[in-house]
């Protein structure tokens, strides 16, 4: 077992995400991975989806959304 973990920016991995790729089960139990799909697609696009979208996302990492949604 390794005693360091590599950290990737969010820039890098949405560089390397390949939204065609199927995911395991543990790609979804990492709140790093929400709303990576939506960004990436919308990079793709040329569309800025804006710092609302940006919180929207961040609320969703953090549970916080879930949390409002109560």
């Amino acid at each position: 077992m390794s005693t360091f973990a590599v950290v990737e920016t969010e820039a890098s991995r949405l560089k390397s995400f390949d939204p065609a790729r199927s995911r395991d089960e543990s790609f979804y139990r990492d709140p790093r991975n929400v709303g990576l799909w939506a960004k990436k697609r919308a990079q793709q696009m040329g569309v800025d989806l804006g710092p609302k979208f940006e919180a929207t996302v961040e609320k969703a990492r953090s549970g916080k959304l879930i949390k409002d949604m109560l």
